[in-house]
């Protein structure tokens, strides 16, 4: 299971009842078995004695009646409860009604419907001084120019599920209100990407996990047209280089005004990333660590690249690879999917990232799903034995025989256990008898 909800040691605990909704129909659920496998819980329903039962389950959404939320302390309230609050300011100006509440304790914003689209506004103690859930009422007191920074068109959302009665999701978790302890704030990772070609930024971001994430806020990227940036009427960004040759240059002013406008909004200094053949590999390391910085700015090059003097502003140079491409748009657009994944909340199964290839040093094992067999190729047996002592020593065998086979300069610096140290000796023992063979 995807675990998102509010107590999970209980919730999930033998002889718990839960609830589904399938073809509008409500049944409950109960709970016979639980495991926890790295943070996430594998249980058992009653009922349920096959895969192919346990499967039809999948993508479903398990909840539990509003009377049998866990209570919480004072101040602290879950999704649902602020969920259709009016919004005013302290003057009584309406701002609009809550349709959503995203994120976690560890930071949290209201989405709020208004007049003019919708409105952003973080669940901060000196921002949202008064919360009366039974008055259904939220007074705000935003910084100037905050409604008028984030108002923007809705967001498609996931439709509301049809479910009748008093059950609320299980997966909202507590919000601390105005004056409780946990932090509050957008709790995302910002990018900017300064482009001449924003188009070639902004399509990509509309679909995929990426997309998902921007939308549920999880991401928060925007794409700066270099242009804008410009003082003359052509809005010319580029220039001869000096000492003559062919190209041109991107010229230092216009990036100098982006970087300054980019580090006044974000209200923090900046750590910019320079799109260039001359910087540092990047890496899944690479990507790991730059993860943990809260905003980055990625500046795409063209033509025959930067004015040097760039390279004063710019914290870390970063390479995808050595070969020649027409801008700095792509390179841009993989870093920031390598480093996104690392972002908690950004891909729905984080033990799939921490498993990639890459991340451990190896290269992944092969995959397989159904069919079981398609003419004459079958899946390997092991997978479809159930022993999963079997099929986890499979799996690292072939882990290991690719990146042996084709990656061997990523051993050097892989992350092994013992097992694997062991099954890694044999398969070095085996390499000279299969060359011999051949």
């Amino acid at each position: 299971m995807n675990l998102d909800t509010d107590f999970p040691e209980t919730r999930f605990q033998p002889g718990a009842e839960l609830f589904i909704e399938r073809g509008g129909v409500v049944s409950p659920l109960r709970v016979t078995t639980v495991r926890f496998h790295r943070d996430r819980p594998v249980i058992g329903i009653d009922g349920l004695t096959t895969m192919t039962e346990a499967e039809a389950l999948a993508g479903c959404e398990l909840r539990v009646p509003a009377d049998r939320l866990a209570p919480l302390p004072a101040g602290t309230f879950y999704h649902h409860d602020l969920v259709g609050c009016r919004v005013e300011t302290s003057d009584g100006r309406t701002i609009g009604m809550v349709s959503a509440v995203e994120g976690t304790m560890a930071g949290s914003r209201l989405v709020i419907d208004g007049a003019r689209g919708e409105i952003l506004i973080p669940l901060a103690s000196d921002i949202c001084p008064t919360i009366d859930v039974e008055r259904k009422l939220i007074v705000v007191d935003p910084p100037e120019g905050l409604l008028d920074l984030n108002v923007g068109s809705a967001r498609r959302r996931t439709p509301p599920s049809s479910m009748k009665g008093p059950l609320r999701p299980a997966s909202v978790g507590p919000v601390e209100d105005a004056g409780g302890s946990a932090s509050t704030g957008p709790g995302s990772m910002t990018f900017d990407i300064v482009t001449i070609f924003p188009a070639m930024i902004e399509q990509p971001l509309a679909a995929g996990i990426l997309g998902r994430a921007i939308e549920r806020g999880t991401l928060d990227v925007k794409v700066r047209d270099l242009r804008d940036f410009t003082t003359d009427r052509h809005r010319v960004v580029d220039d001869v280089p000096y000492g003559g040759g062919p190209g041109m240059v991107l010229k230092p002013e216009p990036i100098f005004r982006a970087l300054d406008a980019i580090e006044a909004e974000r209200g923090r200094p900046l750590s910019v990333i320079l799109t260039s053949p001359q910087g540092t590999r990047l890496t899944q390391a690479v990507a790991q660590r730059l993860s943990g910085a809260e905003h980055l700015v990625l500046l795409c090059g063209r033509y025959e690249g930067f004015d040097d003097r760039v390279r004063d502003r710019v914290t870390e140079e970063l390479s995808i690879g050595d070969y020649v491409l027409t801008g700095g748009e792509l390179p841009a657009l993989v870093i920031l999917d390598a480093v996104a994944r690392y972002v908690p909340g950004v891909v729905g199964d984080e033990q799939s990232v921490s498993e990639d290839s890459f991340s451990r040093g190896l290269l992944d094992f092969p995959q397989f799903t159904r069919p079981a067999e398609i003419a004459d190729l079958r899946v390997p047996e092991v997978l479809l034995s159930g022993n999963h002592a079997q099929i986890r020593r499979w799996r690292k065998r072939e882990a290991l025989t690719r990146t042996l086979e084709r990656r061997p300069d990523l051993l050097a610096g892989a992350s092994l256990d013992e097992e694997e140290e062991e099954i890694l000796r044999e398969l070095k023992r085996l390499r000279p008898e299969r060359g011999a063979e051949g």
